[in-house]
């Protein structure tokens, strides 16, 4: 597979048309719904902390599974089903919506027993094998897909300045440009090439912006020291290290990105309108 020739999936007229016809019957739905419809599809809910009827009584918008969020017998099949139920009850409600289910497949499918499970982020980092990286999003793709997943919440595109941060694993290098390389190329292997292929995946960009440089000891959260902290640098700094990724990502036609719990200018990044609005919307074109 040849990374530098590979189409992404937003590059096609028919990918266009399809786009447009969406965004309309998204549009429609959205004039029907009523302000506690509109509240329940942008609700996401950690799948032990849900049942399937509250899905379809409260119209909830997405499950999710992190970490350890595997059904109870963790096979394949009870994934399969797990997702199911969640389904089959959002398609119940009044309006028929379908409900997103996302996963945090970081390094493999990492929560399902017997999957094939990859180096973290920073031993592909060492490899500097785009081409490698490629292939291990597809293979990630295939094996998520088959449970009923078609939302993975990676890759981290964070650019790591301090080894103490405590999600440093999570990211594949401390060079800005090699992290756009090697993030774009599992982006490609993870949506893969066709948005309507059984085995096309979600991929999130995360966790903007400037995670990976958070000032050691600035974390103010009792259960995350070493995380979540205060990135202390300036404007310039922060587009010129930490911001390229997610045009590389957006570029690669990454269909999702994560905003940090960290912060950044004497706020926290969800409550940044000028980073989330006026640039990564904006100025990148997300």
């Amino acid at each position: 597979m040849s990374v530098e020739n590979t189409p992404t999936i937003t590059e096609t007229t028919e990918n266009i048309d399809s786009l447009a016809v969406s965004q309309a019957f998204a549009k429609e739905l959205l004039s029907k719904m009523t302000l506690e419809e509109k509240i329940g599809q942008m609700t996401q809910v950690e799948n032990h902390s849900i049942s399937p009827d509250d899905v379809g009584n409260y119209g909830i918008g997405s499950v999710l599974s992190g970490g350890g969020g595997s059904p109870y017998i963790n096979t394949p099949k009870n994934w399969l089903d797990m997702v199911n139920e969640f389904q089959t009850a959002a398609m119940q409600t009044r309006l028929k919506i379908p409900m997103i289910y996302g996963v945090d497949a970081v390094h493999g499918h990492n929560n399902l027993n017997g999957a094939v499970i990859f180096p973290h982020n920073i031993g592909l980092g060492a490899t500097r094998d785009a081409d490698l990286v490629q292939r291990i999003g597809r293979a990630t793709a295939e094996e998520v897909a088959a449970t009923g997943v078609f939302w993975n919440f990676g890759p981290v595109v964070a650019v790591p300045q301090d080894i103490r941060w405590g999600r440093t694993y999570e990211g594949y290098s401390e060079q800005t440009e090699l992290v756009s390389e090697l993030a774009s190329a599992y982006i490609r292997g993870l949506q893969g090439e066709a948005p309507e292929a059984s085995d096309t995946i979600l991929a999130t960009a995360k966790h903007f912006v400037g995670d990976g440089g958070t000032a050691w000891g600035s974390a103010t959260t009792n259960n995350y020291r070493i995380d979540q902290g205060v990135t202390k640098v300036d404007e310039a700094t922060l587009r010129r290290i930490h911001l390229p990724p997610y045009q590389a990502a957006i570029d690669a036609g990454v269909m999702s990105i994560m905003v940090s719990f960290s912060s950044w200018g004497g706020s926290r990044m969800s409550a940044q309108h000028y980073l989330i609005t006026d640039v990564l919307k904006g100025e990148l074109g997300f």
